[in-house]
């Protein structure tokens, strides 16, 4: 564990910051703490403050990510906007945030972290119950459907987010943007007109 408080300390985020970078980008065996140490301009003394190994620093990056997912997606639940504006704002973050936490980072994590499924599903599951709470929200005010679950919805993201990726997709449509809205519109619409359709028609199934 950490020997000093860190919430406010600058070369604490430096570590965090270009460690995740590396990490990201290489993997975690590949990364060495004389690399981060390097890159952050920070001392191995002052690394060792902080963490007590490369791995425990992993575990670091990994926890201050989901906080930060967790802050911004209570934000956006808490806008004074629309619910379905909501949800968009909602899905556009999630997919933005999977884009950002390469694969090659969580593998290794399963690897050479012990402990890491309980770890790992502690924060899934903080942050299914933030969108649960959110989805009992919608689902109050008539615009979810009452059989939606908070797991149904990550799935739905993940998918959402192949399609947008997918290289058929692309070449449908190819500007990002319009890709996006394309996407989204059937997420919310299906086949049905978005003038004409009414969310509301179908809650409860």
């Amino acid at each position: 564990m950490a020997s000093e408080p860190v919430q406010e300390n600058k070369k604490y985020w430096d570590l965090i910051n270009t460690a995740r970078e590396l990490f990201f980008k290489h993997g975690i065996k590949r990364v060495t703490i004389e690399e981060i140490c390097e890159k952050a301009d920070v001392s191995k003394v002052t690394f060792y403050k902080f963490f007590r190994n490369k791995k425990d620093c992993a575990v670091r990056v990994l926890s201050e990510l989901y906080a930060r997912i967790l802050k911004e997606q209570d934000e956006i639940m808490n806008r004074p906007i629309p619910f379905i504006e909501k949800i968009k704002e909602l899905i556009s973050h999630s997919i933005a945030l999977n884009e950002e936490l390469d694969d090659i980072f969580l593998d290794e994590m399963w690897e050479t972290i012990e402990d890491f499924g309980v770890f790992y599903n502690t924060l899934k599951n903080e942050s299914y119950k933030l969108m649960g709470e959110f989805i009992k929200q919608g689902q109050d005010e008539g615009v979810i459907r009452e059989t939606l679950t908070p797991e149904m919805l990550s799935y739905m993201i993940d998918i959402l987010r192949d399609m947008l990726n997918s290289e058929r997709m692309k070449n449908i449509a190819p500007d990002p943007h319009e890709r996006w809205d394309v996407i989204l519109n059937f997420f919310f619409y299906g086949i049905i007109d978005s003038d004409r359709g009414n969310l509301n028609t179908r809650k409860g199934g």
